[in-house]
Parts: C-alpha cells; sequence; structure tokens
C-alpha cells in the first residue's frame, strides 16, 4: 500500500486514468523503474519474478498434493506410487492452463488486481471460516452441516464472482435484480458468512449429533478433557508390571521385612 501511495505522489502523470484499475497495478513497477538504478533493478526484477515463480510453486503443489492424496488415491486405492507422480503433474498442467484461461476474465474487473484478490478471499473464506469456528466453539456441529454450509458457500460465491465478470453493472442499482452480483462485496462478505452459519446451525439439528468420542477433546468445551489419542497414549507408557521373582506376600503390598515393596525408586501399594 505505502510503495503505490508513493508513486502516486511521485508520478501524477501515471495515474491519470480514473478509478483504480490497471494504472494503480502499475504502481509499484513505475517506481521499481524509475527510482533504481540499473544494476539494482535487474536484481528488484529477478526477486519479483522468483516471488512469483514461488508464490505458483506453492500453489500448484498444494492442489496436486490435496487431489492426488484425497480424492485420487481414494477412486483408486492399489494406484503405484508413480501414477500418483503422474496425477500430480497433470493436476499442475490443469491449473496452468486454467490459470491462463482466466487472465482475460480479470480485464473485466474494474478494481484491480489488490482489491480483486480481496475479494477472492470474500467470496471463498466466510464458509471455510464458519465451519472451523462452528467446530471448534459448537460441541452440536456435524459433518451433514459442515458439508452443506461448504456446498451452499462455495455455490453461491463462486456465482457471485462469475456475475460480477460476466453481467455489467445495472443502471438502476437500487431498483435491479442484478444489483447481487454488483453491491460491495465486504457487505457480500458479511451476507455469506451469516448464511452459511444459519446453513449450518439448521442443518446439524436436523441430523444426528456427532458422537461424543469423535468430539471429546476437541471442542473448546471439552478442551480439558483427553482425547481418545491422549489416553491410549498414557496406557502405553504406564510402568511395566513388577519383576516375576516377587512373592505372593510381596504382592500383597509387604515386602521381605514387612514394609512396602520397593523395586528401585518406585513404590507399589495395593
Amino acid at each position: 500500500v505505502l510503495p503505490g501511495m508513493g508513486s502516486k505522489l511521485l508520478f501524477p502523470e501515471a495515474f491519470k486514468t480514473e478509478g483504480v484499475g490497471s494504472s494503480a497495478d502499475a504502481a509499484f513497477p513505475i517506481a521499481v523503474m524509475r527510482l533504481m538504478p540499473s544494476p539494482l533493478l535487474g536484481l528488484q526484477v529477478a526477486a519479483m519474478l522468483a516471488a512469483l515463480m514461488s508464490s505458483l510453486a506453492s500453489v500448484f503443489n498444494s492442489a496436486s498434493t490435496v487431489f492426488t492424496m484425497d480424492v485420487w488415491r481414494r477412486l483408486c486405492p492399489r494406484a503405484s506410487e508413480k501414477e500418483l507422480v503422474f496425477v500430480g503433474r497433470m493436476v499442475v498442467l490443469v491449473g496452468t492452463v486454467l490459470g491462463l484461461l482466466w487472465i482475460p476474465l480479470l480485464q473485466g474487473m474494474k478494481s484491480g488486481l489488490y482489491v480483486y484478490t480481496h475479494k477472492m478471499m470474500g467470496y471463498l473464506a466466510p464458509p471455510i471460516t464458519v465451519v472451523f469456528l462452528g467446530g471448534l466453539l459448537w460441541p452440536r456441529a456435524n459433518a451433514p452441516g459442515a458439508s452443506a454450509c461448504l456446498l451452499y458457500g462455495g455455490v453461491v460465491g463462486v456465482t457471485r464472482l462469475i456475475g460480477e465478470i460476466l453481467i455489467p453493472p445495472p443502471v438502476f442499482p437500487a431498483t435491479s435484480a442484478m444489483d447481487f452480483f454488483h453491491f460491495n462485496f465486504l457487505h457480500f462478505t458479511f451476507f455469506l458468512g451469516s448464511t452459511s452459519f444459519v446453513v449450518l446451525v439448521a442443518v446439524s439439528l436436523l441430523t444426528k449429533p456427532p458422537p461424543y468420542h469423535c468430539i471429546h477433546g476437541l471442542t473448546y468445551q471439552h478442551r480439558h478433557r483427553p482425547t481418545a489419542g491422549a489416553i491410549q497414549m498414557a496406557s502405553l507408557s504406564l510402568p511395566p508390571n513388577p519383576p516375576s521373582s516377587v512373592t505372593r506376600s510381596d504382592r500383597a503390598g509387604e515386602g521381605p521385612s514387612g514394609g512396602p515393596l520397593t523395586v528401585g525408586s518406585d513404590v507399589f501399594v495395593k
């Protein structure tokens, strides 16, 4: 934000285009090209390209891993490692092609790249946030409610995104039904989050509650209760049984001298 504001103050002739469109997206490159000397300019461009490649690589790697391990492995349980690697590479290739095809659609959004990234988060993040907080704070939330919330939020958010790109703004926003695709995206984010919460609560209450053994120790209400995995690990870390040379009277709690049985520094009492 600050480099863009400084660039606009230093080079106002580069921002004569009204609005916050492509001229605002070029604020940082303009400042870099006009302020930095030639050797540092090449270094800065290389750093920007490296950061871009790193971000894209992490996104494509995460997408291919999720699809390969969570989707393809369930569809083909006997898939070999070689097949999984090939599927992951194909997912990266498809993601790259879809990203290139999405570029022309971005030109229809006049808000600029910075606002576009926040719009994407505002359209896709609310249902995920509602499911996370609902599962953490409300023990009654269950899997059908979470699935319905994610499905509803995804459909509504993507519909709003596509409609905002393809449908032109209405002439009279206050009286047009198409205003759904063009009113402020922050207001839409609040609307999507609120309705996703309603969907989560309604579907969870209409279906069976989750079993207690699946939520104890995992929600805020049961945060001080150990989970089933913790109980199992604790049982594995218990001290071993007394040596087999201990007599029957010793097992009753008395040593050879009539006192408590001691083995090393431990005291075994019935």
